[in-house]
């Protein structure tokens, strides 16, 4: 992490005005047209949710806004953004599981997958507060939601993104999939959070072209 100054630079104003509010925070909801990332991991018989969180992590870590956070009273840019997920339980608690962002899926996806099944065998709740390199993310995948929003600590300096996930749902020929993305407003604003939802939005329209590994888009 290196530190920032956000008092200087074309945000100094936003950044002051916001970042002591009661409630800083705003959350933007919209639909991704995930028809070609559904058709690919329907081919390979693959889950969304590991590819899904992959691209996220992609296009989260192509945004410098998305990588920053505080710490305290400063402003420091994480290297690169990682991942945690709830994850459900047998028992329909929930937990959290953590995984590193790996620029090759393959080996994203195999470490990934470890993880999700450690934190299920060990059914802790252990939401890991010391940690700012994270997106927190949430699959709701038993409705397309139009809106939500998230239990913040208010009055505290709780900068980490908050990303759902929702139902894909099968709309005409393709597949639709509600997303809804939460920052801290003296941090960002809604330009940064399109930059990302575009961003993210390509990656999806494009699947293979990010799921070969180096080496296969070497030979390419």
């Amino acid at each position: 992490m290196k530190p920032i100054d956000p008092t200087q630079g074309p945000r100094a104003g936003t950044f002051q005005f916001f970042k002591d509010f009661d409630n800083p925070y705003f959350n933007l909801c919209g639909w991704l047209d995930s028809t070609q990332l559904t058709a690919m991991c329907h081919d390979q018989n693959m889950g969304l949710s590991l590819p899904l969180f992959f691209l996220n992590l992609k296009a989260a870590n192509a945004v410098a806004e998305f990588k920053q956070r505080f710490v305290g009273d400063q402003v420091v840019e994480c290297q690169t953004i990682h991942g945690g997920s709830t994850v459900l339980l047998a028992d329909q608690s929930f937990g959290f599981c953590y995984f590193d962002f790996h620029s090759d899926f393959r080996v994203f996806e195999q470490q990934a997958r470890i993880c999700f099944d450690q934190a299920k065998a060990k059914a802790e709740f252990d939401p890991q507060d010391d940690r700012y390199d994270l997106i927190h993310f949430s699959v709701i995948p038993w409705f397309a939601f139009t809106s939500i929003s998230h239990a913040r600590r208010w009055r505290t300096r709780d900068s980490i993104p908050k990303i759902t996930l929702g139902k894909n749902s099968e709309v005409g020929s393709g597949y639709q999939l509600p997303i809804s993305v939460e920052v801290h407003h003296a941090l960002m604003d809604g330009y940064h959070v399109g930059q990302f939802l575009e961003q993210l939005q390509r990656f999806i329209w494009e699947p293979s072209a990010h799921f070969a590994s180096p080496a296969q888009n070497e030979e390419k």
